[in-house]
């Protein structure tokens, strides 16, 4: 049987090793970055190619683009055949709807969308596991359960700092899901870090048990409270990130909001936090 093209790109990253993640599970910030960054380029010399008119260039440079989509999915230990698989299933359905004007064929009434989550799930999703750094005290909880049809309410409380400042980075969060309150979860982090970087990173770990944990990502809604100005104004976008630190713990909070259905950040005096987490 010929090896299928992710296969192959699988194999270049391990010539070079650059081999991902064997569960599912967002990378390291800095890999966040490259991957955006490859993406970018090689779309931008995509869309040259097409109008260039140059049809050796326009192929080259599509297969370019694929074979980065693909080292994405290596980055992140997604199984991109089988994804593709669900993918494919879900679009072969679309051949019984209408066509738009332009060509795009466009869904039926009862078109159901892929379940990616399940063929992550089936390999064993391990989703933040990977380049966190981050210690966790408590078990992780069994898979929050969501109905069929409905949609997943999660709020996080989070809050983190360092002691001194910068020192021993620790941190709190309590998630409590459709109005269900869980056990607060403590976190510890290496190295000497800031008060901010130990905020930043406590929502991430909060974020990636959601991630760990959530069925289905594109019906989970996600509510986020702390008392930090600087995470809830940075990730809002209200604030510039001007040091590159946090502008990599920003993006790396803002890649795991990106799956879900919603989410929101608001801020709460520091008086609550203390109320709900101790410290």
């Amino acid at each position: 049987m010929t090896e299928s093209h992710f296969k192959a790109v699988q194999a270049f990253h391990q010539a070079i090793d650059a081999d991902g993640p064997a569960l599912p599970s967002i990378p390291a910030a800095a890999t966040v970055e490259l991957r955006r960054t490859l993406l970018r380029e090689e779309y931008s010399e995509l869309l040259n190619a097409l109008d260039s008119g140059d049809l050796a260039a326009i192929a080259g440079e599509a297969i370019d683009l694929l074979y980065v989509t693909y080292g994405l999915c290596v980055a992140y230990g997604i199984d991109a055949d089988a994804v593709f698989a669900e993918v494919h299933r879900a679009n072969l359905h679309k051949t019984t709807g209408p066509r738009r004007a332009d060509g795009k064929q466009l869904k039926p009434a009862d078109w159901t969308p892929p379940d990616v989550a399940s063929v992550l799930e089936k390999r064993g999703s391990g989703v933040g596991d990977q380049g966190s750094g981050i210690e966790k005290e408590n078990p992780a909880d069994s898979q929050f359960p969501i109905p069929d049809s409905a949609v997943l309410t999660i709020a996080i409380i989070f809050d983190g700092g360092a002691d001194p400042n910068p020192g021993r980075g620790y941190g709190s969060y309590r998630l409590t899901v459709n109005g269900k309150a869980r056990a607060v979860k403590r976190l510890s982090f290496p190295g000497t870090i800031t008060n901010n970087e130990a905020e930043y990173n406590t929502l991430i770990g909060a974020l990636e048990d959601v991630h760990a944990h959530s069925r289905d990502l594109s019906r989970t809604i996600v509510q986020i409270t702390g008392d930090s100005s600087l995470v809830i104004n940075q990730i809002n976008g209200t604030w510039k990130a001007k040091d590159a630190r946090m502008a990599a713990l920003r993006d790396r909070v803002l890649t795991l909001l990106a799956p879900l259905h919603r989410w929101t950040a608001t801020w709460q005096g520091r008086a609550n936090s203390v109320r709900v987490l101790g410290h």
